[in-house]
């Protein structure tokens, strides 16, 4: 080590100017200054970390590695997650969102229910719906003014109607045992949302002597229900009710049974036309040579009202019965005026004149429902 230290004196002394070497300029000599004190300090620096080296060399041991002052680093941070979002509530059903399908009627202790299917629209988003529908029973666009309760075997559950999803809605009425004389031929409900569906009613009521009248019932919706063919799309309107001059009276048929004549009067769809729908009871007014004889036929419950739609190649039937030979009355039945359903008015030739015999009663002409053949 002396050595070394001998060696770096030497080298810090060969720095000095040497013997009888001119004087430098005061601005070199300056800047001689400053370099000579530097260049010995940096011999110094060397020889020491020099030392240092071969001290640990001489013990046997590694040099230690020259000290680095590692980079600053800068400290990770693991993103923040975003607050977690709460899946949007699908908002409530509204008018157009829902789709009927073919409703489904069954009976089971004496009630008629029908059901009717809901499906999500093809441009409907999901939505919530829940509660009861309003149910109006018309009778040819009479509102009847019954009140259907509300049956606990639905409860009234929201459920969400996705696309696959169908829900339902039941209506319930002992019809045959409501003694009224009415003829529901369409349920009107007003979905919770304000949407309307109208579907094919009850049909006409009937009631033996004695019995009570049940007043309809109308259940929660639910899912719990069987999903049936869209009976509408947007692209497709149904059909429009028959009208005047849509319809042609073909040759009617008389022939009698138990004492009763019975004219079968046949429709078809006018050439030209489009297809039309119809549904219930004809008016009927019996003409004497042109006058009213006043009588009102009764609903024969045999033939109950169905949808009949006309289109080329369909055919209906009216069916009209009376024991004329049984009428007491002095008149003659020349002619029968049918009003059908939708207001087209058509005649047919009548039952002739009546007669009875002593005592018997005056038996009360019927009519049928309008029916497919």
């Amino acid at each position: 080590m002396d050595e070394r230290l001998r060696t770096a004196g030497e080298q810090w002394r060969a720095g000095l100017p040497a013997a009888g070497r001119p004087p430098v300029p005061v601005a070199e000599a300056g800047r001689r200054r400053w370099l000579v004190p530097a260049a010995a300090a940096a011999a110094a620096v060397a020889a020491i970390t020099a030392t240092t080296l071969a001290l640990g060399n001489e013990h046997g041991e590694d040099p230690a590695p020259p000290v680095t002052s590692e980079p600053t680093s800068t400290p990770t941070t693991t993103p923040t997650e975003g607050t977690p979002t709460t899946p949007a509530v699908p908002v409530a059903c509204a008018a157009g969102d829902l789709v009927p399908g073919v409703p489904s009627t069954g009976v089971a202790a004496g009630t008629v229910a029908i059901t009717v299917p809901l499906t999500l629209a093809t441009d409907a988003e999901s939505c919530t719906i829940g509660g009861y529908a309003e149910v109006a029973f018309l009778d040819h666009g009479s509102d009847l003014g019954l009140r259907a309760t509300h049956n606990p075997a639905w409860p009234d559950t929201p459920v969400t109607v996705r696309r696959g999803t169908t829900v339902g809605v039941t209506v319930g009425w002992a019809v045959h045992h409501d003694c009224s004389d009415v003829d529901n031929d369409m349920l009107r409900l007003t979905l919770p949302g304000g949407q309307m569906v109208e579907v094919d009613g009850f049909g006409a009521t009937s009631c033996e002597p004695g019995e009570s009248t049940s007043p309809p019932w109308v259940g929660a919706l639910t899912t719990d229900v069987a999903a049936g063919a869209a009976t509408t799309t947007s692209a497709t309107p149904p059909d429009a009710a028959c009208g005047p001059g849509d319809l042609v009276l073909g040759s009617p048929m008389t022939e009698g049974a138990a004492g009763t004549m019975v004219t079968y009067a046949d429709l078809t769809l006018a050439d030209g036309k489009d297809p039309c729908t119809m549904r219930g009871y004809p008016e009927v007014a019996f003409l004497d040579h042109g006058k009213d004889l006043g009588l009102t036929p009764g609903h024969n419950k045999a033939f109950d009202p169905e949808n009949v739609r006309m289109a080329p190649g369909t055919t209906a039937t009216v069916i009209v019965g009376w024991a004329v030979h049984h009428y007491c009355g002095d008149l003659d039945n020349d002619a029968v005026r049918l009003t059908l359903p939708g207001g087209q008015v058509v005649e047919m030739p009548g039952f002739g004149p009546t007669s009875c015999d002593p005592g018997e009663g005056l038996p009360q002409p019927w009519i049928g429902a309008v029916t497919r053949k």
